[in-house]
């Protein structure tokens, strides 16, 4: 881990907190017909929102490798409306911007804690490269302190990479159905 990976982390959180609001739109009234400008707004927007997700699985991916907690969150980001693990169609306004609001807040905090962590990795490297009386040291141990093995990083690699896949998909999906409602 390096400073330029929290230097990452901070521009994904920046461009998901200047994410363009699409909250009057996303919660329309019934019955509102969207205009050209409107479809593209949402559209772009969407298109971004796809973008910093795909960016947050493939950091999860290559930089914590292996680490199933951050993988469970970046899963649990969801936008949509549901009850339970069941996702509806509503027209309740409240209830859609309540989600919305939830997606977003998810998504920053774990890249809150992604910049944490990554921060803190950072930290120990710098402290370990140097021992007591000033020789270099190097640690070849991963962030849980274990070797791992190639076989174990490359099967977790492409169930992220499968999930963060139909994350995309779903995303564009979800984008297109709100663009041609």
């Amino acid at each position: 881990m390096t400073n330029n990976d929290i230097n990452i982390l901070d521009e994904l959180y920046q461009r998901t907190d200047t994410l363009p609001d699409v909250l009057h739109l996303r919660a329309a009234e019934p019955g509102y017909e969207f205009t050209e400008a409107d479809k593209k707004f949402v559209l772009d927007t969407y298109s971004k929102l796809d973008d910093i997700l795909k960016e947050v699985a493939a950091f999860i991916n290559i930089k914590f490798s292996g680490c199933e907690r951050h993988v469970r969150a970046w899963n649990d980001i969801d936008f949509d409306t549901k009850i339970g693990p069941i996702k509806i169609i509503t027209t309740d306004r409240e209830h859609i911007k309540r989600e919305w609001r939830k997606g977003l807040f998810d998504l920053k905090s774990l890249i809150k804690v992604l910049r944490n962590e990554a921060k803190l990795m950072v930290e120990e490297s710098e402290e370990s490269l140097h021992s007591k009386n000033g020789n270099l040291k190097i640690s070849h141990h991963n962030y849980h302190g274990s070797f791992v093995q190639s076989d174990v990083i490359k099967q977790k690699r492409s169930w992220l990479e499968v999930l963060s896949w139909i994350a995309g998909i779903a995303a564009a999906l979800i984008g297109l159905y709100a663009v041609l409602k």
